[in-house]
C-alpha cells in the first residue's frame, strides 16, 4: 500500500476508553498530539463522549458512544 505523491495521509486517534473533557490530563495529551499531527495529515480523534465542545482545531472530533438516556453524564475520565 502506498500513498500518491502530494497526497496527505488520513488518521484516525481511536481513545475509546475516555471522555473527552479539557480539564483531563489524557484528553489535554490526545488534543495536542492531535495538532502536531495535523500539520502533515487530515487527522480525526474519535473519543468515547465528548463532554464539551471542541472548536477552531485542525482536526475532527467523533463520539463513539453518545448518551441515550437522561442520566447524569460523567464529568471526568
Amino acid at each position: 500500500m502506498g500513498i500518491a505523491k502530494g497526497a496527505r495521509p488520513s488518521v484516525c486517534y481511536l481513545v475509546a476508553g475516555h471522555n473527552l473533557l479539557s480539564t483531563a490530563g489524557p484528553t489535554r495529551n490526545v488534543l495536542s498530539l492531535a495538532r502536531g499531527l495535523s500539520a502533515f495529515a487530515d487527522v480525526t480523534v474519535a473519543f468515547r463522549r465528548v463532554l464539551e465542545p471542541v472548536t477552531g482545531e485542525p482536526f475532527a472530533v467523533l463520539e463513539i458512544d453518545p448518551e441515550t438516556s437522561d442520566g447524569p453524564r460523567p464529568v471526568d475520565d
